[in-house]
């Protein structure tokens, strides 16, 4: 997956991304802003970064740069927020089948309970570790 972005500050050694809006972009189109949001840090907008690479000079206010997250990282992300709701949404109400206790609402529950669970494991491992990415300086731009 690639996105264009653009640097939007540069403080401390650190670079602030913003993507740039896509048309052929599903969230973009929605409204919502960049799907990438999500690998930036929690409350803050866009993407921080190293503004120093080895592979070049330090990034600049107004560069555009290209964001790449390779494919496996993507489907290792997927996974984890995806199948650990689904396992909360299965053992809820195993764990209350084999208990032997409850009825028909109370495995209905435990289902719910089960998801949400399972949804909080997963922000929570996304959030501490997310997927790895690359940001790519766009040659010719910026005189660089």
């Amino acid at each position: 997956m690639r996105a264009a972005a653009r640097v939007v500050d540069v403080r401390n050694d650190r670079a602030r991304l913003a993507c740039d809006e896509q048309p052929s972009c599903p969230a973009c189109r929605g409204g919502r802003g960049c799907a990438l949001r999500w690998l930036g840090t929690p409350g803050r907008a866009g993407l921080e970064v190293p503004s120093v690479s080895p592979d070049g000079p330090p990034l600049m206010a107004g560069q555009s740069v290209t964001i790449e997250v390779p494919d496996g990282e993507l489907l290792r992300s997927a996974a984890r927020v995806y199948l650990l709701p689904l396992a909360g949404l299965l053992a809820g109400p195993a764990l209350v089948r084999w208990s032997g206790r409850g009825g028909e609402a109370v495995a209905l529950l435990a289902a719910a309970a089960g998801v949400v669970l399972g949804w909080a494991l997963a922000r929570l491992w996304v959030r501490h570790s997310p997927p790895s990415f690359t940001v790519w300086r766009e040659r010719g731009t910026n005189g660089h």
